[in-house]
């Protein structure tokens, strides 16, 4: 996954609302268009979005940041991924078209429901639900709890924008390639023995003895007549005379 990861996530997530939600057949008032990637704070009273989705916090997700890197091919590897958290906030609007206030506020609940009970459905995206950029990888969608005063701390980021009910999602892992490769080291192998640098060195043939005893001789005139074994060989010598 490169560079546009968060991006490309972002928009499976809408995606995935709206097609969900079209095929539910009608169960609540809610457009396509009406479901947007947008902050809570850019949704003013005479909007049409009723349903937003914002991406508010970005962190490394650490259990996956010490991973191996991966194989290129089997002269290069790359570097590791950068495995990241992603959070969302999924803030359902009051409709205009109600009979009253608390019509309006009844259909702003069903389409949470509806869009929990879609996030639910679909706790797992695979090659299924992913463009063909993340075919190759698996992602998880998971409820987050969040307190009270981590909400409210969200939330006053928008300004003057009334709070609505809002739930928190958590897309993970979501993994950005890196570019940086390297050529895989060849290091690690066993040295060659003495015996097998000969071997190489002659062909593969053995080494010969140093002295061959003729078959004619006897042990002893063949310790007599041996000669004296170079002064360049190292080790002790065992020749008498």
């Amino acid at each position: 996954m490169t560079y546009a990861a968060l991006a490309t996530v972002s928009e499976t997530l809408v995606e995935l609302l709206r097609d969900r939600i079209d095929e539910r057949g009608g169960v609540v008032s809610i457009d396509r268009s009406e479901i947007a990637l947008v902050s809570p704070d850019d949704v003013g009273a005479d909007s049409d979005v009723r349903l937003s989705v914002f991406l508010y916090d970005v962190r490394e997700n650490s259990v996956m940041k010490n991973q191996s890197a991966p194989a290129v091919d089997h002269d290069r590897t790359r570097d590791t991924p950068l495995a990241l958290d992603l959070r969302y906030l999924v803030t359902a609007f009051p409709s205009q078209s109600g009979s009253d206030d608390t019509a309006n506020t009844l259909d702003q609940q069903r389409v949470l429901g509806l869009a929990m009970q879609v996030l639910h459905d679909n706790a797992v995206l695979g090659a299924d639900e992913l463009p063909p950029s993340l075919a190759a990888d698996t992602v998880e969608v998971s409820l987050e709890e969040e307190s009270m005063g981590a909400f409210t701390d969200i939330w006053s980021t928008f300004g003057d924008a009334p709070l609505q009910p809002s739930v928190v999602y958590q897309v993970s892992p979501v993994l950005v390639e890196s570019t940086n490769e390297e050529a895989v080291s060849r290091g690690g192998r066993r040295p060659l023995s003495v015996r097998e640098s000969r071997r190489s060195h002659r062909g593969g043939c053995h080494s010969p003895p140093l002295f061959v005893k003729p078959s004619w001789a006897s042990s002893s005139d063949w310790m007599a007549t041996s000669p004296e074994p170079s002064p360049s060989r190292s080790g002790p010598s065992h020749w008498t005379g």
